[in-house]
Order: C-alpha cells, then structure tokens, then sequence
C-alpha cells in the first residue's frame, strides 16, 4: 500500500464497529457497501479510460461521495428509522471506496468484501445477543438492555472484533500441521 494513503485502511474501521449495534443494521450496513463498491466500480471503469492520472483521485472521490448521498437520500426517503439508526456512518463508505482504488489489485476484491461482510453481520449478531440476550430484528440499539451494554457501544464492538479476529486466527492456526514437530530430530 502507498505509505500516503496507508491511513485509509484504520479509517475503514469506523462503520464496521459503529453500524453493527444489532443484526438488522449490520446487514444494512453490509447491503450498502455491497451497493456502494459495485456501483462505484461500475461508474469509475469507464472514466479511467478517458481521465488524465492526475485527476483519477479527484473523480473517484466525487463519484463515491454522489453514490452514497444517493444512498443516504434512499434511506431517509425509505427508512427513516434505519438511517438514524446507522447514524453518520454510511458517508463513511466513500472511505472504502478510496480504500479500494488504492489497494485492490483485481476490480472487484471478492474475497476482501467477503471477509468485511462475514465480520460485520458476526459482530452484529454476537453484539445484540451479548446485549439483548435474543434477536429482536429491531434497529433501535440504544435503550434497555438485558445484558451486557457495553456491547452495544462502540468500546464493545473493539474489543468484540479482536476476540473474534484472535478466534479466527486461532482456529486457522489450528488447522495448519506444526512446523516443530518436523523439525525435531529423531534420537
């Protein structure tokens, strides 16, 4: 990655732990990336072919920023609920879409997306059974809790998402046969 634009990927962080209060927002969060970054895609192919170099950052950085405004008038038409729900976060993803033009190598890093989604819509729903101890398909996450309500703030969904990516690591880790005991010689 490009050391000036390495600050980009800590940035990505904030609507993953920010939007994933409860299950419901957290798949409306991974359903609006998912649109974002396809229509961004989409959009931007075409005009890399007729813009100078210089001005590529500029063009990608206004065309992510109209994609999700028109994602953020949809919502406030549509759902209104849920658009206060997910809060400033969905202006965030123009950020992923900077991410993107940076770093990703194919056009459409499927793994990558695949992996944001996986960990959104986990921390999501490990977030509203910690606090809520049942899943109650609402995008309301703030109020009255059963349980734990650390876990629907933000301070939870960090320490939340390094358990789950030191589980992860953990189990994949497990499956890889042990270099030690290959190389212990025989007596």
């Amino acid at each position: 990655m490009n050391k000036t634009w390495s600050w980009l990927g800590p940035l990505s962080l904030a609507p993953l732990l920010g939007a994933s209060q409860t299950l419901v927002q957290a798949c409306a969060m991974l359903l609006a990336s998912l649109l974002v970054v396809v229509a961004w895609r989409l959009c931007i192919a075409p005009l890399r072919r007729v813009l100078h170099s210089s001005m590529q950052d500029v063009a990608c950085l206004l065309l992510a920023a109209g994609i999700v405004t028109c994602l953020e008038l949809t919502l406030r038409a549509w759902t209104l609920a849920l658009y206060h729900g997910l809060g400033p976060y969905p202006a965030l993803l123009v950020l992923n879409c900077l991410l993107l033009e940076r770093t990703a190598q194919s056009p459409l890093d499927v793994r990558a997306l695949a992996r944001y989604g996986a960990l959104l819509v986990t921390l999501g729903l490990a977030r509203e059974l910690i606090a809520n101890g049942t899943l109650s398909l609402s995008v309301h996450a703030i109020g009255e809790h059963a349980g734990l309500r650390l876990a629907v703030l933000a301070p939870g969904a960090l320490i939340l998402s390094g358990l789950l990516l030191a589980g992860a690591r953990a189990w994949s880790l497990r499956a890889l046969p042990t270099d030690a005991a290959k190389e212990t010689p025989e007596k």
